[in-house]
């Protein structure tokens, strides 16, 4: 049986900011949300991380998918507050215009759309399960039409 839950959440964040779904928890689930990467800090460009955060522990804890100062989609997984890529695509993708990106995760098996096209397809076992979050760093990330699907 297929649920799906749909919430608006729109958030700007300068320098550093993880925001969170609190007291929910899903293991395979997919989290779609357009995000719009706007005022970016020009200074420290190469440190833009604009995206959303599935199986997410803690402040410390958790997978992203992510724009980077590159345009690129990136997907990391954040443990004890390292931060490791394990799949990046180099998009070309533009700054105020919301693109829809979803994070999918089912088993070990984690996947990045971009746009309705699948950009990024990894497997990795340190997650098995936690709840959502946006994340944006040097720059301002506008968060809308989130859904969480089962």
């Amino acid at each position: 049986m297929s649920r799906t839950e749909q919430k608006c959440i729109r958030a700007a964040f300068y320098d550093t900011g993880l925001s969170r779904v609190q007291s929910q928890s899903w293991s395979n689930y997919s989290y779609e949300a357009k995000v719009k990467v706007q005022d970016v800090n020009t200074g420290n460009r190469t440190n833009l991380q604009i995206g959303i955060a599935g199986r997410l522990q803690n402040q410390s804890d958790f997978y992203i998918a992510y724009f980077n100062g590159s345009q690129s989609i990136v997907l990391a997984k954040v443990v004890n507050g390292s931060w490791t890529t394990i799949g990046s695509y180099a998009g070309n993708y533009t700054e105020d215009s919301y693109h829809t990106v979803k994070l999918s995760m089912l088993g070990t098996s984690i996947k990045v759309s971009v746009g309705g096209t699948e950009r990024i397809s990894t497997t990795d076992a340190q997650f098995a399960s936690g709840t959502i979050g946006v994340f944006a760093s040097q720059g301002t990330g506008r968060f809308d039409d989130v859904k969480i699907s089962q």
